[in-house]
C-alpha cells in the first residue's frame, strides 16, 4: 500500500491542483527521505533521526499513506531511546518510501502531460 490517493482527494475537496501542489512539496521535501534515515541511523544521530521521523510520520498521515506511518512511529520511539533500529525494519521505511516517491513521480508525471494538453 502506498499513498491512497482516493482518501486524500477527498480530504482536500477533490482539488487536484491542490493535490498536485502537496505532492510536489513533498516530493521535492522527502524525495532523499530513505537516505536521510540511513545516514542519520549509521551515525547514531538519534536526537535528529527522532525529529525527522516524527515530522515524517505526520506527514505521510496527513497524505492517506496506511503503511509508513506506523513503521515511522517505531523509528521514532526507537531513536528516542537512542536505541538502533532493526535492520528490517530500516529496509521496510526505505522500500516503502521509495514507493511512495515512485507513485508521487508517476502521479505528477501525468499531472504535467494531463495540464500540457489542456493548456493548447
Amino acid at each position: 500500500m502506498m499513498i491512497d490517493m482516493t482518501s486524500l482527494l477527498r480530504s482536500i475537496d477533490n482539488n487536484h491542483k491542490g493535490l498536485q501542489l502537496l505532492l510536489g512539496d513533498f516530493y521535492k521535501d522527502f524525495s532523499d527521505a530513505a537516505i536521510n534515515i540511513e545516514m542519520l541511523h549509521k551515525s547514531d544521530r538519534f536526537d535528529e533521526l527522532n525529529n525527522y521521523s516524527k515530522r515524517l510520520k505526520t506527514i505521510l498521515t496527513l497524505l492517506c499513506d496506511q503503511d509508513l506511518p506506523p513503521k515511522m512511529a517505531k523509528l521514532e520511539h526507537l531513536s528516542k531511546h537512542e536505541f538502533p533500529a532493526p535492520e528490517d525494519l530500516l529496509e521496510d521505511v526505505k522500500t516503502e518510501l521509495h514507493n511512495v516517491n515512485r507513485q508521487i513521480n508517476h502521479l505528477l508525471d501525468i499531472k504535467e502531460v494531463i495540464d500540457d494538453k489542456s493548456s493548447r
